[in-house]
């Protein structure tokens, strides 16, 4: 999920904005994208020296991933937590590369089932 992991569809609106930081974490953008009058899922970009806080921050807001990927798919190895209203995805490793970013990924129950799922089995 790191800037170019994740294929996003044509979204009928977007709105991006900078970031300072996100719950005390560095951060550097968010980007919301709607279908409709309805969020379907918004990402919240995470510079890599950021990246173990923001791991330690939502294991300690929702307990232990709901499931890890073992393999990567698409170079990346995601994580992924049920929250009410969607699930929560993030970057299990970090990337140093400055050119790219992890993200903080959300998605609406209504938009993982339109993608199949998105927890690893």
């Amino acid at each position: 999920m790191h800037g170019h992991g994740i294929r996003f569809p044509s979204w009928e609106s977007r709105l991006l904005s900078n970031l300072n930081s996100f719950n005390d974490i560095e951060a550097t953008q968010v980007a919301f994208f709607f279908r409709g009058k309805y969020l379907a899922n918004f990402k919240i970009d995470i510079p890599w020296q950021s990246h173990q806080g923001m791991i330690d921050k939502l294991r300690a807001d929702y307990g232990l991933p709901a499931s890890e990927q073992k393999e990567p798919r698409s170079g990346v190895r995601l994580m992924g937590w049920r929250i009410n209203g969607g699930s929560l995805l993030y970057n299990l490793d970090e990337d140093r590369d400055v050119s790219k970013w992890n993200s903080l990924l959300w998605m609406s129950h209504k938009e993982v089932a339109a993608r199949g799922g998105v927890h690893a089995r």
